[in-house]
């Protein structure tokens, strides 16, 4: 048997997480390493934000590579960040994501204009060869 750094997942899908569905969808599942993680949460420094909300500061020397807000999506909970899949955000958009700061916007809006600066960022880390398809 050929060995891989990839491992079909015994848990289920990790979307729907129905035991079985990676098998039928053929998914399979790359452990990321540490050092990955640090490539892509490192190379924000000096970026300027993505997620630009209306109160967004605009300073590349506080963004830092924030985790998506909705765990439920990436895995992770209190204490744990799950999935390297975020974006570049300065402090002011981070800490309004993260809830540090209260804010009348629209929750809905404000979760939809985090998965377009996500976009963004995905983008950027293609373009910088940190992502790329295998």
């Amino acid at each position: 048997m050929l060995k891989t750094k990839y491992k079909i997942a015994d848990t289920g899908c990790q979307i729907c997480h129905n035991p079985g569905m990676d098998r039928m969808l053929g998914q399979k599942i790359h452990r990321t390493s540490k050092s990955d993680i640090r490539k892509i949460t490192s190379s924000a420094r000096g970026e300027s934000c993505q997620i630009r909300l209306p109160d967004c500061c605009h300073d590349p020397e506080t963004t830092v590579f924030a985790h998506l807000s909705s765990k439920r999506l990436i895995g992770g909970g209190t204490a744990t960040k799950g999935k390297p899949i975020g974006s570049y955000a300065c402090h002011r958009c981070h800490d309004l994501i993260d809830g540090r700061i209260k804010s009348d916007l629209d929750p809905e809006w404000v979760w939809q204009i985090e998965l377009e600066g996500c976009i963004r960022t995905i983008a950027i880390l293609f373009d910088k060869g940190i992502l790329r398809i295998a």
